[in-house]
């Protein structure tokens, strides 16, 4: 059942970034098994990574966004890179009145994924037209 929320939360991303065209781009990469998207749009991006540790459960499961104030680049061939996002939010999967839900550190106000997927577009847009932020170091 996970696997379809986090396709409708995916599909929903790419119909965002689809909206404002070639301004922004989704790519995929999988980290053994935890999937991560990155969203870019000019020069900052956004990831969105599903960890969960057991294939038969939910325990301990949870989505992490991400925000970069830099664009983002996909590990490949062995190479990771080292950064601090700008900033960290975790959501977890609740079952709410038959539906599954995304939970803001587990407790916070249900969002469906469609939902989820416009405010983490919206955050990246609003981002995208903001000061960059102090500060972020990364390195390779």
């Amino acid at each position: 059942m996970a696997n379809e929320v986090i396709a409708a939360l995916i599909s929903s991303l790419r119909s965002k970034s689809e909206e404002v065209g070639t301004a922004a781009e989704l790519q995929s990469s999988v980290e053994g098994q935890n999937p991560l998207w990155v969203v870019h749009l000019g020069t900052i991006s956004t990831t969105v990574r599903w960890d969960n540790p057991y294939h038969n459960s939910l325990t301990d499961a949870k989505l992490s966004v991400m925000a970069w104030g830099f664009h983002y680049v996909l590990p490949h061939g062995g190479r990771m890179m080292r950064a601090d996002p700008a900033n960290e939010t975790r959501y977890e999967l609740d079952l709410l009145d038959e539906q599954w839900v995304w939970r803001e550190d587990g407790d916070g106000e249900p969002l469906p994924s469609e939902e989820l997927a416009e405010t983490i577009f919206h955050d990246l847009v609003d981002r995208a037209f903001s000061p960059p932020p102090q500060n972020q170091h990364f390195s390779f």
